[in-house]
């Protein structure tokens, strides 16, 4: 018997954030354990809320039954994605008598920022500098700002020229380590996007993260330090939706501040050596004085 479509992927991950291609592409896996059974047609379903998607509605995109086996990689055709969107789906198939499945399970995915113009962030960094052969000690980034009521989403975007390790209110936003990866600095830089709506909180809140040198001003594994840059350098923003439509932006700008920490070097080949007595409590939360605390260096976009 021929059931519901499985293992639903936009561009190979399971509801991804953060995307930016404009035209992703959605793939699924046939469920029919039938010998010798293939699909002979689909037809896929795209929204603008599960609500819609529960009616059967795509207002974004109704493909109606298309003829064909391909279910790897088809690329989305239906009305322009904006930046930030949240998209539903959901696909169905049809075996070799035309006869349909049931619906597969939802599935979304959620755009990136796509214009030049979303972003309000700029490059940050504290004066602290290795050289050719030795790491500095890295730097804590941290920003305070308030928050009127209980947001209803809220995405960091966050990269480095170099690591970071960032936090809000005190609690990690994600497990991953090394973010972000590896890449040709002169050419591009890749970000990370994070769900943090339920890490934020009516009143003040706090974004801040660890800078390290990585790859970038780090010793890359092949030559020596300082490759790319001479020093890391964090870009950030928050954006934090109300109920009401609002929109809080919190970018990194002249309002973060910096601090050395306990960790007293950092490098991707040579490891990590850190103070714990130098430990800052509370570096990521609420109520911290920080008037001891020095305002970051912004820096002038690239031309």
């Amino acid at each position: 018997m021929l059931g519901a479509p499985q293992r639903l992927r936009c561009e190979y991950r399971q509801n991804p954030l953060g995307l930016d291609v404009v035209q992703p592409r959605l793939s699924w896996c046939v469920n029919d354990p039938r010998p010798a059974e293939i699909q002979t047609a689909y037809h896929l379903l795209a929204a603008t809320s599960l609500a819609q998607l529960d009616g059967d509605s795509g207002d974004l995109w109704d493909t109606g039954r298309v003829a064909s086996q391909q279910t790897l990689n088809i690329e989305y055709l239906g009305r322009p994605l904006l930046s930030g969107q949240r998209v539903w789906w959901k696909v169905r198939t049809f075996d070799s008598d035309g006869l349909p499945s049931p619906w597969s399970e939802t599935a979304w995915f959620e755009m990136a920022l796509l214009d030049d113009s979303d972003w309000s962030a700029r490059w940050i960094s504290a004066p602290l500098q290795g050289s050719a052969t030795t790491a500095a000690v890295v730097p804590v980034l941290r920003r305070s700002f308030d928050v009127p009521v209980a947001p209803v989403r809220a995405r960091l975007r966050m990269t480095a020229q170099g690591l970071y390790h960032a936090q809000i209110n005190g609690q990690e936003i994600s497990a991953e380590l090394l973010t972000p990866p590896w890449t040709d600095y002169r050419k591009r830089v890749s970000y990370q996007t994070y769900d943090v709506t339920e890490l934020l909180k009516p009143g003040e809140n706090v974004v801040a993260a660890l800078l390290a040198d990585g790859w970038y001003a780090g010793e890359p594994g092949l030559g020596p330090r300082q490759q790319y840059g001479l020093a890391p350098q964090l870009f950030g923003q928050l954006d934090i939706e109300f109920a009401s439509g609002e929109v809080l932006r919190v970018g990194t700008d002249q309002l973060w501040q910096w601090q050395p920490s306990w960790v007293l070097q950092s490098d991707v080949i040579r490891g990590e050596s850190s103070d714990a007595r130098q430990r800052l409590s509370g570096w990521s939360e609420p109520g911290l004085d920080t008037a001891q605390w020095q305002t970051v260096i912004v820096h002038e976009p690239a031309q």
